[in-house]
Parts: structure tokens; sequence; C-alpha cells
């Protein structure tokens, strides 16, 4: 749990019970769809690859198309019929392997797109970390003031302090 399950009340509070409760609502729908369409990639990256481990190459055939079009349409039918059995369709599920995102960029979005995955991973991680030294600097600066600096010496003081601790934990 992070910070807004402590603000929940007051944004109950400013919003107004109806509002609050299906804008909550929307977003944990929004929530377990994301958690759905992740699950479903971890399923086909672990078809891929268990078809590829018996030897039948899944990407090395849909990139031999010319067009773009034609690669997706490979995958996804192959992926696809792989699911099925003679007489029914059998749901994707993520049996054996689990697999981390930056390894799902690599195989679906090839070695660029997981360059691009890490790169803006990476600035949305700092940028947050970021926010939090200065939310974490002016709160300890406005309650406990270092004495004779003010709150301007005190807020770089706490920077330090906060960098200190953090900054060696992000290598």
């Amino acid at each position: 749990m992070g910070t807004g399950f402590l603000t929940l009340p007051e944004a109950f509070n400013s919003a107004g019970l109806l509002l609050a409760l299906v804008i909550l609502l929307c977003l944990g729908w929004v929530s377990d769809v994301s958690k759905d369409f992740v699950l479903e990639s971890m399923a086909r990256a672990e078809t891929i690859t268990v078809e590829e481990e018996k030897g039948k190459p899944f990407l090395s055939a849909a990139a031999s198309s010319d067009e773009e079009g034609d690669v997706k349409d490979t995958l996804l039918s192959k992926v696809s019929s792989s699911w099925q059995t003679a007489d029914k369709n059998v749901l994707p599920c993520v049996a054996e392997r689990k697999f981390e995102i930056i390894e799902m960029s690599r195989l679906f979005l090839g070695p660029r797109g997981a360059t691009v995955y890490v790169t803006t991973f990476g600035f949305y991680m700092y940028g947050c970390l970021w926010a939090y030294t200065a939310v974490f600097a002016n709160a300890m600066a406005s309650t406990v003031p270092i004495q004779g600096m003010g709150e301007d010496g005190s807020y770089l003081v706490y920077v330090a302090i906060f960098a200190s601790i953090t900054v060696p934990m992000t290598w």
C-alpha cells in the first residue's frame, strides 16, 4: 500500500461519495483489464518459448514474411492454434515460466523496443524518486527545521540525507 491509501478519505470528502466511488470503481476495472493483458502476454510468451524449445521456431518463420501485418497474423494464428485442441478451445495460462516485463519486451518488441522500454521506465523511476525527495525534504524541513539554518538550509540538508540513503540502493 502506498500513500494513496492514506489519502482516500480526503479524496472521498473532496469529490463527494458518488463521484469518488465511480472513479474508484473505474480505476479498479482498468487495473483488472491491465492485469489480464499482462497475464495473456505472459501466456503467449510462454507458448512461443515452449514451441521454440521443441524446435518449432515461431518468430523466425513469421519474421521471414515481407509485410508487418503478415508477421502479426502469422504469430497470432500460430499462438491461437497451439491453444486449441481437437474439440475445444483451451484458455491460455502461465504454467511453467514466469516472464519479467523486460523479457516480454525483448521477445515481442526486439532489442530496440526493449531498450526504449528500459529507458522510458528508468526516466519514470528517477522522476518518481525526485518527487519523493522533494516531498520528504519539504516535510522534514517544515516540521523539524535544523537550528540556525532556516527552512531553505534545512531543505538542502534533508535532500542530502535522503539522497545518501536512496541513491546507493539504486545501483
